[in-house]
């Protein structure tokens, strides 16, 4: 039930060596007093509801950035107004419930963690009984954050947390044995009939969907209008609808918005390629808000190509990319982001010089510069992926240590795109699909294997003619009717 703190911590673990804490609220305390909330929240519960699934994941991500601005002292200034997160329920007929966490009335991490506790109805006595005096800075190694669990503390949820850590265990078992069980062509006999359903059932829905966007489209000016939300398509027609009112209502101050692209996402602002985010979760007055003060919001995105091109001169002509998948970023915050890197990477060079095995020119490489959260990793397309906040010394040391690895996967992500766009063509055209999709988590090398699968069983015994597929990590059938199957499938 780390799923939040972990990725708080991230950036401050391996070559970072200790994590410096500043803090009245320690992360053993975080921790336990945050346990019963990931215990009704984890979207490792949601496995059968999707949608309720992916929703949890980005407020997770969003909620764990601002649990780290606190900690540290710092009010976030970027965030939603408040996150959604479904809670599993007891109730077989009503599985969970929504609540919405409001993220900017407090403003330290113990008041805060009490606002989340009491908005889902958990108790608080453990957080009450916390010392809120600042203590002075202590050293804390990476493996006392990973024995902090030990700390002696229980906590009830429901009065029956015993129950609750017994039903999740069960659940996870569960959850394994299905996914090692399951086999395509068994799954695709029992669910085509109700993925065809709801497919048809949807049809109408998104034909009134795409008329009201083109007709939004053309009102306002607009390049074009995009979702980028795991909610469905009911809930992309309430956005339209919105905006549409905002437009009759306020449509001298809409004109902020001609030939911009207008994105429903997860959060509202300007983002590093000069889209217009909405985020779904906010009243209209923030949305009108924001479209007013389009031009001084766009001022950031004149700074980015500046810091990319000195970030860039700084390590030898090195690329500054953006990942495939990079999530979306405001053009503020990116800004900053690159201005960090710049200066942690010249701290560096004022006291020491490019390691010698460097070459003249890194040009040949390229660079992704995420938040403060993001990974220190290689991607699978050989890209370099730093956070914001890594130190020079260990940017430039990674970089020497994986030159090598970064040409490889480079060389087999160049070669296995075109083969992944030729199975691509071949899986739509003999099976006979609408779409064919696939998450932010799999590589190509993962869905080349999947589509010569998908291929060699062929549609006569798939049969699922005029269906959308999506390939993940899992199988589910959408409200929308989008078959969702895992890479590595069964069929045997």
């Amino acid at each position: 039930m780390q799923y939040c703190l972990k990725s708080c911590l991230h950036e401050n673990r391996g070559n970072f060596g200790r994590l410096i804490i500043h803090r009245s609220f320690t992360s053993s305390q975080l921790q336990t007093a945050l346990r019963p909330f990931f215990f009704l929240c984890h979207p490792d519960l949601f496995g059968k509801f999707p949608e309720q699934r992916a929703i949890n994941e980005n407020s997770l991500k969003v909620l764990s950035a601002h649990l780290e601005a606190l900690q540290r002292q710092y009010y976030p200034q970027a965030s939603p107004p408040s996150l959604p997160f479904y809670l599993r329920s007891k109730d077989t007929s009503n599985p969970f419930r929504l609540v919405k966490v409001p993220l900017h009335n407090e403003k330290t991490t113990k008041s805060f963690v009490t606002q989340i506790l009491q908005t889902c109805d958990l108790e608080t006595t453990y957080v009450e009984k916390i010392n809120s005096e600042l203590k002075s800075p202590k050293r804390s190694t990476y493996s006392d954050y990973r024995q902090q669990h030990n700390n002696g503390v229980k906590y009830t949820v429901d009065n029956n947390e015993g129950q609750f850590s017994e039903e999740y265990d069960i659940f996870q078992i569960r959850v394994r044995k299905a996914k090692e069980n399951e086999n395509l062509e068994v799954f695709v006999r029992k669910n085509m009939d109700l993925a065809h359903i709801r497919t048809k059932a949807l049809d109408d829905l998104r034909e009134e969907v795409e008329k009201l966007r083109i007709k939004l489209e053309n009102k306002l000016g607009l390049q074009q209008i995009l979702y980028d939300c795991g909610w469905n398509y009911e809930h992309f027609r309430g956005c339209l609808k919105s905006l549409e009112k905002l437009y009759d209502l306020y449509g001298d101050d809409m004109t902020y918005l001609h030939n911009k692209t207008v994105i429903f996402s997860q959060f509202t602002g300007v983002g590093i390629d000069g889209q217009i985010h909405l985020y779904t979760g906010d009243v209209q007055n923030n949305w009108l808000d924001l479209i007013k003060h389009i031009p001084r919001q766009e001022v950031y995105l004149s700074t980015i190509p500046m810091y990319e091109n000195t970030l860039s001169q700084v390590l030898l002509n090195i690329k500054i990319a953006r990942r495939k998948f990079m999530p979306s970023t405001l053009a503020k915050n990116y800004s900053s982001h690159l201005s960090r890197v710049i200066t942690n990477v010249l701290d560096y060079l004022s006291k020491n010089r490019y390691p010698e095995t460097w070459p003249e020119s890194l040009a040949d490489y390229e660079l992704v510069v995420e938040s403060e959260s993001g990974p220190l990793m290689i991607s699978p397309t050989g890209q370099l992926i730093t956070p914001s906040t890594c130190p020079g010394f260990l940017l430039v040391d990674f970089i020497t240590r994986n030159m090598e690895e970064a040409t490889i996967k480079k060389v087999a992500y160049d070669k296995n795109k075109y083969i992944e766009k030729d199975l691509h063509k071949a899986c739509i055209e003999n099976l006979r699909l609408n779409t064919l999709i696939k998450d932010d988590s799999i590589s190509p090398d993962m869905m080349i294997d999947c589509m010569q699968r998908l291929l060699k069983i062929g549609n006569s015994k798939l049969k699922v003619n005029n269906l959308n597929i999506n390939v993940t990590n899992y199988y589910s059938i959408l409200s929308d009717g989008t078959v969702c199957i895992p890479w590595n499938f069964k069929n045997e």
